[in-house]
């Protein structure tokens, strides 16, 4: 069942994308939706950063303080009956913005608190892995994807598309990876258990057996999924490539219509400056 507050940012995204369309008192309204969802924003991406002093977390919270001066300058503009139209245009996509974030926040929030129980779980229930070092390389992990969570929000936040997809796809890839470290450090406990229970037999039994063979087949697995882990990472890499260059290409062919209208307009204006010319000379 979806949260009270989900449910809330899914409608107010809806009215947020006809707020153009609406008269200036529901733009007003719509900016103080914006207010209170940065402010929940900021609170649950504070609880996510591990370090409130680091680099990412002070990029976002420049990025915040940025978005509210914005709110406070665009609040008093929403509220006057002949607010300009392209400013009243910028309000929409502001709001729109801080909505798609709101949306965002939940689910990666979700995922980030889904994978540190899964972590604590795994260590609990597996008390052999106390031994390896898979506890120290997942909340390593867990730290990085923090940060991407943390980059992220901040680039969406300041609009900054080229960064929120370079953060997305770190996020990406360390997921990836923090995936694959649970499944190895699974199937690594089930072979300590494993092993164990075979040297307990062999003891019990009082022969001299040889774990030497079993260790060595042992050895392989781990190389071949090795193998296979770096194999997936690199794929990830490219798609995170890819979807990269996607986005710039769009961007470019963007900013080429934008430059598009400007040049339509040069030529108006020049147009329209020759034929006043021209008539002077003919005057």
């Amino acid at each position: 069942m979806k949260s009270l507050w989900t449910m809330m940012v899914a409608g107010w995204a809806l009215a947020a994308v006809a707020m153009s369309a609406e008269p200036n008192n529901g733009t007003a309204r719509n900016l103080v939706w914006a207010s209170l969802t940065l402010e929940k924003v900021t609170k649950d991406l504070g609880e996510v950063a591990c370090d409130p002093k680091g680099p990412d977390a002070v990029a976002l919270a420049a990025a915040v303080a940025a978005a509210r001066a914005r709110l406070a300058a665009l609040t008093p503009v929403a509220a006057t009956a002949d607010a300009e139209t392209e400013r009243a245009g910028k309000t929409a996509d502001f709001t729109k913005n801080l909505a798609g974030l709101a949306q965002w926040t939940i689910d990666r929030t979700g995922d980030l608190a889904g994978k540190r129980i899964a972590r604590r779980k795994m260590f609990e229930e597996r008390a052999v892995l106390g031994k390896t070092g898979y506890g120290k390389q997942l909340d390593e992990l867990l730290l990085a994807l923090a940060g991407c969570t943390l980059r992220q929000a901040a680039a969406q936040l300041a609009e900054k598309q080229v960064a929120a997809a370079e953060a997305e796809g770190a996020w990406n890839t360390q997921a990836l990876r923090f995936d694959q470290l649970m499944d190895e450090a699974d199937d690594e406990a089930g072979w300590l258990d494993r092993k164990e229970e075979l040297q307990n037999a062999i003891r019990e039994s009082g022969k001299q057996i040889k774990l030497t063979d079993v260790e060595a087949a042992r050895a392989m697995q781990r190389t071949v999924r090795q193998a296979q882990q770096e194999a997936a990472l690199e794929k990830q890499n490219l798609v995170n490539q890819t979807a990269r260059l996607n986005l710039q290409a769009q961007l470019l062919d963007d900013k080429g219509g934008h430059l598009k209208e400007d040049a339509d307009r040069a030529h108006e204006a020049f147009d329209a400056a020759h034929g006043k010319l021209q008539e002077a000379l003919e005057e």
